[in-house]
């Protein structure tokens, strides 16, 4: 018998929704490394707030992630004599 995979139980989403006011939204991986959300809002409101929130939430996280990744690169001890320039006398080589 084929195993059907982990599956978020009801009873976990109930209770979240008991301790949620206006509702929530639930990011996770299945058993597979697909990208699941489960999500419950009390009223169309909840629902647009909510949504507003992960999006400037997303947004916050990617400019710090890019941040994060620029300050790295800006650290990081490159030496020219590191980088490979191509010389201009090379056959087949066209920087136009």
């Amino acid at each position: 018998m084929e195993s059907q995979g982990f599956k978020m139980p009801n009873s976990v989403l109930q209770q979240l929704n008991e301790f949620s006011s206006g509702g929530f939204a639930l990011f996770t991986y299945d058993d597979m490394g697909n990208p699941c959300v489960h999500t419950k809002f009390d009223t169309n409101k909840d629902a647009m707030a909510l949504q507003m929130f992960v999006a400037s939430w997303s947004e916050a996280l990617h400019t710090l992630s890019t941040k994060s990744t620029l300050d790295s690169l800006s650290e990081a001890d490159i030496d020219d004599e590191d980088i490979l320039f191509p010389d201009d006398e090379d056959e087949g080589l066209d920087l136009i």
